[in-house]
């Protein structure tokens, strides 16, 4: 399974960016317990940008989860305020806590998601901010395998130290429901603080 979540982010990086990219952002982020590596590309459309990210979070041996995700995102409504909609879809192995059991993630998810770059006004340092916040979920009728919802919330910034790379805080928070055939119904709810750094190419 980690094999195929690999081999579809090396996919995402290598075909999308250097075929299509007009912004290609590639990040990697760390907490004590969990390593997690993202990208995402922008592609310019007359409505506005559409994003296809993708990443993978790998948790000790509690869970390794891949997710791709596709957005429409625009600043219609303020140049420095973005957001977007879109659709996540997850998939991985997830440990229950106490290690009995070890069930299927298969889900997509509605995703909502807000940029918001701070103006200088309001900035007390001399680099731009960017705070982000997004939230995913996915009902029953769209979880599968083992799953039966799937809730992600996540909020965080960007400190621009160079015009191309930034540091990166984040914190996520994930709920997932089971409903296994072969035992009793479980879920694993997480709380994550994130570091790490973003290159855009």
């Amino acid at each position: 399974m980690n094999k195929i979540i690999i081999l579809a982010f090396v996919t995402l990086v290598i075909f999308p960016g250097s075929v299509f990219a007009k912004n290609l952002q590639i990040g990697i982020a760390a907490s004590t317990n969990v390593i997690e590596a993202t990208a995402e590309v922008a592609l310019q459309q007359p409505v506005g940008l559409i994003c296809f990210g993708g990443g993978i979070t790998h948790h000790d041996d509690d869970y390794s989860i891949g997710n791709a995700l596709i957005a429409l995102k625009t600043s219609r409504l303020m140049p420095e305020f973005r957001y977007g909609l879109g659709f996540k879809g997850v998939f991985g192995k997830v440990e229950e806590e106490n290690g009995r059991f070890d069930d299927t993630l298969a889900a997509v998810g509605f995703w909502i998601g807000v940029d918001y770059e701070l103006k200088p006004t309001a900035n007390p340092i001399n680099m731009p901010i960017e705070l982000f916040s997004s939230i995913c979920f996915a009902p029953d009728s769209l979880s599968f395998e083992d799953s039966s919802r799937y809730i992600e919330a996540k909020g965080g910034l960007k400190l621009w130290v160079i015009d191309s790379a930034c540091i990166y805080l984040a914190c996520r928070y994930t709920d997932i429901d089971f409903e296994a055939s072969s035992h009793n119904d479980w879920e694993r709810d997480d709380t994550v603080f994130l570091g790490g750094i973003t290159i855009q190419l």
